[in-house]
């Protein structure tokens, strides 16, 4: 007797991926931050196209949607393109208030401090550039890897016609600045280095002692200061505006709570509702949200409500109000 097939569900896979999205898309969406960076310049449009968008296109290209971190800060998809895009904007910002050169004449200075400017630019769009070497692997819908010691990460996938690539971790990755060294051809072409050492044989190594952390001896290397700063100041407001959002979330989520007693006697414990999405949830971000709402109120039964917590987990108990002082 022949057997009906029965209809399977089909199932998204558990990774869907990233979308091998074009690099305008992903410049249109940090289109506001772009247009900071070129008042900052102050230049014509022709120029910024020309000399500043172009390496912001070619950084776009390496870095496409890809996190700047697994769990931590710019951890979303493009996480890294707004990492470089901050930190070069910082830093360009940060050049206004430093004399370069300093022991040079004033009319060496004026016609170097253009490159330094820029150079400062590139190197805080670069920092973070090492990670796609020592952080990450790339792979297309049919396994194969991403070589990104040899070209970017949108031509490579243009070139092999994905429409989505994957991501995996290193686990227990080593920091290794100088890697970036071997990233930077994609980002920053000759012309632009040959311009960049055009009257000077300093800023160029400054670039690149800072992009690979290398120290620059009998000379204090500014241009490595600005970016190690602005890098430190787009990592701190992207940490706390996370920390933002979770405590407005938690504040949302316990308003919005249901609260059930297993028992009143003094040890008896009180927890969310299964269906609530904070049952469980580990209390490093809820922890200082919980106690102005919960803690020190009164039960019907006469018991009040302690909140803790515990190896962390968040613990609320009831405690008789004679207890509590």
């Amino acid at each position: 007797m022949p057997v009906t097939p029965t209809h399977v569900t089909s199932y998204p896979a558990s990774d869907p991926g990233f979308a091998a999205v074009p690099v305008d898309d992903l410049l249109a969406g940090e289109a506001d931050l772009i247009a900071r960076i070129k008042l900052c310049y102050g230049i014509d449009r022709d120029s910024f196209e020309r000399d500043v968008l172009a390496l912001v296109r070619r950084y776009a290209a390496c870095v496409h949607l890809l996190p700047a971190t697994a769990d931590n800060y710019f951890s979303k998809p493009g996480g890294l393109l707004r990492l470089g895009l901050e930190t070069a904007f910082f830093s360009l910002q940060g050049t206004d208030a430093h004399i370069f050169s300093g022991r040079m004449s004033i009319s060496a200075r004026r016609q170097l401090e253009p490159r330094w400017r820029h150079a400062t630019f590139i190197a805080g769009l670069c920092c973070e550039l090492h990670r796609l070497m020592s952080h990450i692997s790339v792979t297309d819908a049919a396994g194969e890897a991403w070589p990104a010691f040899l070209r970017p990460l949108a031509d490579w996938l243009a070139t092999r016609g994905s429409e989505r690539y994957f991501l995996r971790w290193r686990p227990q990755a080593v920091e290794a600045r100088g890697l970036g060294l071997f990233a930077l051809p994609h980002v920053v072409p000759p012309a632009v280095m040959a311009d960049l050492s055009e009257g000077n044989a300093v800023i160029v190594p400054h670039l690149l002692a800072s992009i690979g952390g290398i120290p620059v001896y009998r000379d204090h290397n500014i241009l490595d200061e600005l970016v190690r700063r602005s890098l430190a100041l787009v990592i701190d407001r992207n940490l706390a505006a996370s920390a933002d959002r979770h405590r407005t979330g938690a504040r949302d989520l316990i308003s919005r709570a249901t609260w059930i007693v297993a028992s009143t006697s003094p040890s008896a414990s009180w927890a969310l509702c299964s269906s609530n999405p904070l049952a469980g949830a580990t209390c490093s971000s809820f922890f200082d949200v919980l106690p102005l709402s919960f803690s020190g109120k009164t039960s019907a039964s006469g018991y009040r409500i302690s909140v803790a917590c515990v190896s962390g987990r968040i613990s609320m108990r009831l405690l008789p109000s004679s207890c509590v002082r």
